[in-house]
């Protein structure tokens, strides 16, 4: 399995944008988007929707995972938006 960091920078080296482009469009800078493809930072899910917005991307493709796997991270979400928890949720996957 490959990397969150690796499988987004695919996906924007694929539609030729630059990290630039996609820092602004998610509203951070450069430096900390190019973390996020480095995998030096965690990403919190609402940003890994976004980002995958932003690249016109399947999130399951993203996190390098299957539709099923996807469905539970959704209910998961749910549960803790429910719970209004502040906790940022890091999805750190590993290779």
């Amino acid at each position: 399995m490959n990397n969150l960091g690796s499988n987004i920078r695919k996906e924007r080296e694929k539609r030729g944008f630059s990290q630039e482009y996609v820092a602004q469009e998610l509203g951070i800078n450069q430096s900390s988007y190019g973390r996020i493809e480095r995998d030096a930072s965690g990403v919190t899910v609402d940003r890994l929707y976004k980002i995958a917005e932003v690249l016109d991307a399947d999130i399951t493709n993203l996190l390098d995972i299957g539709k099923k796997t996807f469905s539970i991270i959704k209910r998961i979400r749910v549960m803790v938006m429910w719970k209004q928890s502040t906790t940022t949720i890091k999805l750190w996957l590993k290779s």
